[in-house]
């Protein structure tokens, strides 16, 4: 009976490289934790009204000026609809924000929160 060769191929080799890579790449992602180099910014009907640079901002409640309805919490480099007057309150229910790319929004006040790397385009 003939002995199989316990080396990998080429191919194996190269698969076996991807997989490790990805994994480190997952890996340095994960590590890197919630609010680094992140901004909030808070949109109305579509509009940007404010951005929250979630480095910079003390822990607290922000409010927004001429608005009663709709309040957020920052914390931990994290934000959140906190107290909003609306009946269903499924954005209070969202809870923390606290990667690139999260989002929250409240359809009855029409209000989203959105997460981005600090510099990204302003595409809400």
């Amino acid at each position: 009976m003939a002995e199989r060769k316990s080396t990998l191929h080429r191919w194996e080799l190269i698969a076996l490289a991807a997989v490790a890579a990805v994994a480190v790449a997952v890996f340095l992602l994960m590590r890197r934790g919630p609010g680094t180099n992140l901004e909030a910014r808070i949109y109305h009907s579509g509009e940007l009204v404010k951005t929250v640079d979630l480095d910079r901002v003390p822990d607290g409640e922000i409010d927004l000026p001429g608005e009663q309805k709709v309040h957020f919490e920052v914390k931990d480099h994290q934000i959140r609809f906190a107290r909003v007057d609306c009946p269903d309150k499924i954005c209070e229910q969202a809870g923390f924000l606290k990667k690139e790319g999260d989002i929250a929004v409240c359809m009855p006040n029409q209000y989203h929160v959105k997460l981005y790397s600090k510099g990204q385009g302003a595409n809400g």
